[in-house]
């Protein structure tokens, strides 16, 4: 009986040994196989600034939100604009009138005008049969000279007039457009980063109010050396691997969307002096994006 019993300890030895050394010969292996290129995800952020001046009365968005391209995320205070324009049009109105009334003392000084003609076209023919003088001629002809005159005013008065209201007209599209520069719109499809304004704050032309990124796809920026440049093409499908847990990793695929055209020397993430001091080029890898993936997490590539 003592028999088996150490017989079936010892077998449990040796299968609990063969397990250990499995286990260190696969961490052994992970170990030694190291991937081509290692760097950090990032993406490209775009931020949305104020493009006008005022306390801001709505601000409709959080961080980590996903947002849509065109929606209305913040307003500034229009107020002011809207008091602007409608200050303008009412002057426009009063000056049409006015307008108007200069139109109408124009049509009247026409018709004096044609009057006139008339008259002094019947006394040039009287004049020769003594039914009409001189004098009548000339009083008639005094004053189609004056009528002219005073028309001629007028349709300088109508268009210094034109010109005016005109000139109103460009500054009601010009606060119009300062009216809706108040209403900021998402530029793209996206997710909040960081909302740097909030409610009752005042904003100011440049100011940003928010972050945003597209992160339906995401780049790993990794650097190689020049030996390994051959090895790779814009393009090419690559796998890019990435932490899931202790101990465990996942793979995804990605592709070569930029490789650069110079040589740098290692950027100053990189721990010891002696890597610092090569040259390395840039390669950007497009992952699509699950959702996991987050900028600053590490990665690496295997070509």
């Amino acid at each position: 009986m003592n028999h088996y019993r150490i017989k079936a300890i010892d077998m449990k030895k040796i299968i609990l040994l063969s397990v250990f050394a499995a286990l260190i010969f696969t961490a052994c292996e992970h170990q030694e196989s190291r991937s081509d290129a290692y760097g950090t995800f990032s993406a490209d952020k775009v931020m949305v600034s104020a493009m006008a001046n005022g306390q801001i009365v709505f601000m409709d968005i959080e961080e980590c939100e996903i947002i849509k391209k065109g929606q209305l995320t913040a307003i500034v205070d229009t107020t002011d604009l809207k008091i602007q324009i409608r200050q303008l049009e009412s002057t426009v109105n009063a000056t049409a009138t006015r307008l108007a009334q200069i139109d109408a003392q124009a049509e009247v000084q026409r018709q004096q005008l044609e009057n006139l003609k008339t008259d002094i076209s019947r006394i040039e023919n009287l004049i020769p049969d003594g039914a009409a003088t001189q004098k009548q001629l000339d009083d008639l002809l005094g004053s189609k000279k004056l009528i002219e005159k005073q028309l001629h005013a007028t349709l300088i008065q109508k268009s210094s007039v034109n010109a005016e209201i005109s000139s109103m007209k460009l500054k009601i599209e010009s606060v119009k457009e300062a009216l809706r520069k108040c209403y900021v719109h998402n530029p793209m499809d996206g997710v909040v980063l960081s909302q740097l304004m909030y409610n009752g704050e005042v904003a100011t032309f440049g100011k940003p109010l928010y972050t945003i990124a597209d992160l339906s796809a995401i780049d790993l920026k990794v650097f190689i050396s020049g030996a390994q440049l051959p090895e790779i093409a814009v393009g090419q499908t690559v796998e890019v691997i990435i932490d899931d847990g202790p101990d465990k990793v996942r793979k995804l695929e990605g592709k070569v969307a930029h490789i650069a055209e110079n040589a740098e020397f290692t950027p100053k993430i990189i721990q010891t002096k002696e890597e610092r001091v090569k040259l390395v080029y840039a390669v950007t890898v497009r992952v699509n994006n699950d959702g996991s993936l987050k900028i600053g997490m590490p990665g690496e590539v295997n070509f």
